[in-house]
């Protein structure tokens, strides 16, 4: 019996229990409702803050399980997925966070049983690029301006209380007080200035609110990032730039620029600003950032 119970394929779970709004023990008990009865065996590593996440899981991925889990938010699966490179186990993910952001931008399903389901049904893998801070990889944007000082002043009680709230009501708060800041852009070589609200590096174009994106044609795993520039400087900037992203037009407006990067992009500041990365703070500016094509394999559901 146990030499059976060894053959079932195997599933390395990274679980953090603090992440979202779910009570814990609702997830744990989707992850038994679902792998057990489809013929897998299921280890589940729960986060404590304090570990070392890339060492667990190229532990984790040295046992060749069929696929490494990242159930959390996304800078979960970023620390998960920074721990697969070079390695041939592809990422599952289970959207349990506040924002979910890369999860919706790769059609994953947003409820947990379903997210569950899609990793022990018909599926594809899709090669994603990354972007690397230092040893640290993020595959949905890095951040500079309105959206890292809300990531630096919002506490996890208060987005497992408000859930998405949390980042919406501080982010008002930094939208009507928040002046622009000069910024200096290596792209590729080319030296850029900008005095901008935000700086966002990114991967995917969702935006995580309402079905929003910087633009229909940004994707995670076409090799390349998209750094895009937002200008608005006034509540009404901030309106016609909404506007210009309902209606596809942040390509041919003055209040967003939006610029390609295949290698690296490096930024400075003329006072002090955090960076964020999928959702955490990463560091004060300057940054450098190098772009990782297909860096990790996702399971994503099937074409069709």
């Amino acid at each position: 019996m146990f030499d059976q119970i060894k053959q079932l394929p195997h599933i390395f779970i990274v679980f953090n229990p603090v992440a979202g709004t779910r009570p814990a023990e609702a997830i744990r008990q989707s992850f038994a409702r679902i792998f057990t009865p489809a013929g897998y065996r299921y280890h589940v590593y729960e986060t404590t803050g304090n570990e070392n996440l890339t060492a667990v899981v190229q532990a984790a991925a040295a046992q060749h399980p069929a696929v490494i889990v990242a159930a959390g938010g996304d800078g979960t699966i970023a620390s998960v997925a920074s721990g697969l490179y070079d390695s041939p186990t592809p990422l599952g993910i289970v959207p349990v966070g506040t924002a979910n952001v890369l999860a919706q931008e790769l059609g994953i399903p947003l409820d947990t049983e379903q997210a569950c389901r899609l990793l022990v049904s018909p599926h594809r893998t899709s090669c994603i690029d990354a972007l690397q801070v230092g040893r640290q990889r993020y595959f949905l944007q890095i951040g500079i301006g309105v959206d890292s000082l809300v990531v630096r002043d919002t506490t996890r009680a208060e987005k497992r209380r408000l859930g998405q709230l949390a980042y919406l009501r501080a982010g008002l708060g930094w939208l009507i007080g928040h002046q622009p800041v000069r910024f200096q852009l290596m792209i590729d070589g080319t030296l850029h200035h900008a005095r901008a609200a935000q700086v966002s590096i990114v991967n995917g174009g969702a935006l995580g609110v309402a079905g929003l994106r910087w633009a229909p044609d940004i994707h995670p795993d076409d090799g390349q990032v998209e750094v895009c520039i937002v200008k608005a400087q006034s509540l009404l900037d901030y309106s016609f730039t909404l506007w210009q992203v309902l209606r596809h037009r942040q390509r041919t407006g003055r209040r967003i620029e939006i610029i390609p990067a295949h290698q690296r992009v490096e930024i400075t500041s003329e006072r002090p600003m955090p960076a964020q990365g999928d959702g955490d703070l990463i560091s004060m500016l300057p940054i450098q950032i190098e772009i990782i094509p297909a860096a990790v394999q996702v399971v994503v559901p099937a074409k069709g």
